[in-house]
């Protein structure tokens, strides 16, 4: 069954926590994808070579945050140490760079290549505290000099914030590594690396420019609602809202990016104020927003309420700065019954909707129930 509602055209405008596994499940996100996306390949040689020029800089930036810790120490054994912390750096450097220029993850043995110190302080019996802060100088270091080399070399933001994350993902491994040796002390670090990565997997799910849920988090949301019977709400109903910005190429093109990523945090904005608490508002990908909405009564009158609302909200004028701009949008309304099928066929009817709302005029809505 199909439905449409429109409104005035607006005329044109092992035991650790698996890191490593964590970090090829993030590479699939839209954020580390960005970073190795076709034609990127020569910025990040590009970057790969500050990288390894750069190893002399972090070896000393690393020293000096440990210089206190080793005061103490027998000068033979502060030599020894020095130079297993330099091998560390090193081979940690070199296996970042070849992260950065191939994508190439290290493996279980690549990382034991930088615990030098870490067995060596474990063989003497101590040293968690030293291992520890040279671990997390060395990865504080990693990080600051690749965002310098990847914006030395004119990389976008999105290069930039996934090359990081991978770093710091990656390179949480080798910290692992290095202060596993020290048993029941090891486990308290790899809590608190299982933490930060439940953080890096929810900010794997959030779009940077809006700061809704990105693609990925609609769809782990679509698929909360198919866990079948039990939850109270068989027979409720589903809504899923389709919306493309309408002409937002042209305003791109007119005012610039700038505006742009502004206008679309304002249209996400709008449509929090329209959802509820419960509900789902995600940037699909582009100029392309999402809401989905559950537990909604079986009334097809309360999911057209909803699009008429949205098609409203998102046709008033937005001040960015010293420019207003007017835009308008087109929303497909996709409706099914709790619990969800398969999500992808709620997404691909909504889809289909939009664009009949854009062959019909813009600035308006279609809504079809799915059988």
């Amino acid at each position: 069954m199909d439905e449409t509602g429109g409104g005035q055209g607006t005329g044109g405008a092992p035991d650790s926590p698996p890191v490593v596994a964590t970090l090829v499940a993030a590479l699939r996100n839209e954020e580390l994808g960005a970073a190795f996306a076709p034609g990127t390949e020569d910025l990040r040689a590009a970057v790969a070579q500050r990288l390894v020029a750069a190893i002399p800089a972090i070896q000393a930036y690393v020293a000096e945050r440990t210089a206190r810790l080793d005061a103490e120490l027998p000068e033979e054994l502060r030599q020894a140490l020095q130079a297993d912390q330099d091998a560390s750096v090193e081979a940690g450097t070199r296996l970042l760079a070849r992260w950065v220029a191939t994508g190439e993850a290290a493996d279980h043995d690549a990382y034991q290549q930088v615990a030098f110190v870490g067995r060596r302080m474990a063989a003497i019996g101590g040293g968690f505290e030293r291992v520890l802060r040279g671990t997390l100088a060395t990865l504080d270091a990693f990080v600051a000099v690749l965002v310098d080399a990847c914006r030395a070399e004119g990389a976008s933001e999105a290069v930039v914030r996934g090359l990081r994350t991978g770093a710091l993902v990656g390179n949480a491994q080798a910290a692992l590594q290095s202060v596993r040796l020290f048993d029941d002390r090891a486990r308290t670090l790899a809590e608190a690396l299982q933490r930060e990565q439940a953080r890096l997997a929810e900010l794997a799910s959030v779009d940077p420019v809006t700061g809704t849920q990105n693609r990925r988090g609609l769809y782990g949301y679509l698929e909360r609602l198919g866990g079948g019977s039990g939850n109270g709400r068989e027979g409720r109903t589903v809504a899923l809202y389709f919306i493309d910005l309408d002409h937002f190429k042209q305003l791109n093109d007119r005012y610039g990016h700038r505006v742009g990523d502004a206008v679309l945090r304002v249209s996400a904005e709008r449509l929090r104020s329209i959802a509820r608490p419960t509900d789902c508002v995600a940037r699909f990908g582009g100029d392309e927003l999402v809401v989905a909405m559950a537990d909604l009564p079986s009334d097809p009158a309360v999911a057209r309420d909803v699009a008429a609302r949205i098609v409203a909200a998102l046709g008033s004028p937005i001040q960015v700065g010293g420019t207003q701009v007017q835009v308008s949008a087109s929303v497909g309304v996709a409706t099914a019954r709790e619990p969800l099928g398969n999500p992808d066929v709620l997404v691909s009817v909504a889809d289909d909707a939009m664009y009949e709302a854009k062959r019909a005029g813009r600035n308006r809505w279609r809504l079809v129930a799915c059988s």
